[in-house]
């Protein structure tokens, strides 16, 4: 769960699009002119009143196209990045926002997200013809227009920055590398023979994968495909089924017994993030027969081991964790009965919608929505296992202000669970962890 900048009291621009000819809605290029498209009923746009524009309004600024979704917590993370950029170089460029969603749903999504920062920039909603003249798959997606109308770049990688912004104005833009559209395929092998292939698995630098815009998949059915850096690969070749028993996706579950742990993960950010993702991320394709009744996941480890001359097992380790238990033998949690309810959520998750509420409630719901809630606080901000040792089970009744979700402190949730008879406590305990040892090495990194 991530958390997201305070939003500040500012007034959002939406827009209805305009329709446009079918001329105007083909797919454009770099070096292709944008149509004159109107934007009427904008608000932000030279005066708080509502207001129409041309895109020929815009020449001598630069503009950029941001779409954005409101299930994608990258584009949300962005917004703040956006209206400083915005609000620093107003007189040079201008940045539009664009989603494809219909302006009712992007109004209550910022009404009931009150900690997504808004930014102070034009919003296109229900989108139909930008969409059509820039076909993408997933967000964010940016389009970059000069001076004079016409397409710069497009799907520029990484995320963005002051210092590409001003690329951009300065007509510098070979220091910019350009996203690729995917190309979707099945397997690598010529079809006049890959209906003979019974059994393959292929391993890719994604790096070089970018370069041609290529993208593996492999039916379900028979095989798999997995992209990650060689501890995610390692990761959810354990991890396996969604059954699976184990949860080395959480932290602090895998120990790196290897010379230089850069290879293996890293905690940058931003742009030397995407340059690392570049240098460190594999792609692993797996195809089996269809009647192949074996643990694919398994054959992916073994591969792993083979290709990067490693030794992965599970073992477990005692670690420090966080562990849930009562304080008392008394069941102050017990569910009274009634009309179950829960809007037991952060306003930070883009998944909840109705959450207005400054209270947030359990009513006769699950003892586990409790569980999940604290286990998220210790698991991914106190970066520590967690453990629930109270034996609950059954439906319980719940109240807590709504800070204790959206700002979630240890101190907070303690006091909270204090209440109730209950408390996390610092513990050494037995848990399995990930091994992952490079030949002829000692050195131990637990991440």
């Amino acid at each position: 769960m991530k958390t997201f900048f305070i939003s500040v009291c500012i007034l959002i621009a939406f827009l209805t699009f305009q329709s446009v000819s079918f001329a105007q809605t083909k797919e454009l290029k770099i070096g292709q002119q944008v149509p004159d498209l109107t934007f009427p009923g904008a608000y932000n746009y030279k005066t708080n009143e509502t207001a129409s524009f041309k895109f020929s309004d815009l020449k001598g600024k630069y503009v950029i196209i941001d779409f954005w979704g409101t299930s994608c917590e990258t584009c949300l993370e962005e917004f703040p990045t956006l209206d400083s950029l915005q609000r620093l170089l107003h007189d040079q460029i201008q940045i539009i926002a664009v989603n494809l969603q219909s302006k009712a749903i992007i109004d209550k999504f910022f009404k009931t997200h009150r900690m997504v920062y808004r930014p102070d920039l034009p919003f296109i909603t229900a989108d139909t013809t930008l969409i059509k003249m820039f076909p993408h798959m997933g967000s964010p997606y940016e389009i970059w227009i000069d001076k004079t109308g016409k397409v710069v770049v497009i799907n520029p990688e990484g995320t963005i920055n002051i210092k590409k912004v001003r690329s951009l104005i300065a007509n510098n833009l070979s220091s910019l590398r350009t996203g690729v559209r995917n190309v979707y395929v099945d397997n690598l092998f010529d079809k006049r023979w890959s209906d003979l292939v019974q059994y393959s698995s292929v391993l890719l630098k994604k790096s070089e994968m970018n370069k041609s815009g290529l993208y593996l998949e492999v039916p379900e059915e028979n095989g798999l495909c997995e992209a990650g850096s060689i501890l995610d690969l390692y990761t959810r070749a354990y991890n396996g089924p969604a059954d699976s028993i184990y949860q080395f996706y959480k932290p602090k579950r895998d120990v790196l017994e290897v010379k230089d742990i850069n290879k293996y993960t890293t905690d940058l950010k931003s742009e030397a993030r995407s340059i690392w993702q570049d240098n460190n991320t594999y792609v692993y394709q797996l195809t089996v027969p269809k009647d192949f009744t074996g643990d694919k996941y398994d054959l992916m480890k073994q591969d792993l081991d083979r290709y990067f001359k490693l030794k992965s097992f599970v073992e477990k380790r005692l670690v420090k964790c966080y562990v849930l238990v009562r304080t008392s033998l008394k069941d102050k949690l017990h569910a009274k009965g009634g009309t179950p309810k829960d809007n037991f959520y952060p306003m930070t998750e883009v998944r909840a919608f109705d959450l207005a509420e400054p209270r947030r409630y359990l009513l006769n719901s699950p003892f586990n929505r409790l569980v999940n809630m604290v286990e998220s606080l210790v698991e991914y901000q106190l970066k520590m296992p967690f453990i629930d040792s109270t034996g609950y089970s059954g439906n319980i009744d719940i109240t807590v202000n709504g800070d204790v979700l959206d700002k979630m402190t240890l101190a907070k949730w303690k006091d909270v669970l204090k209440k109730y008879d209950l408390d996390l406590v610092e513990r050494e305990c037995p848990v399995p962890m990930l091994i992952i040892r490079e030949e002829q090495t000692s050195n131990h990194i637990n991440n």
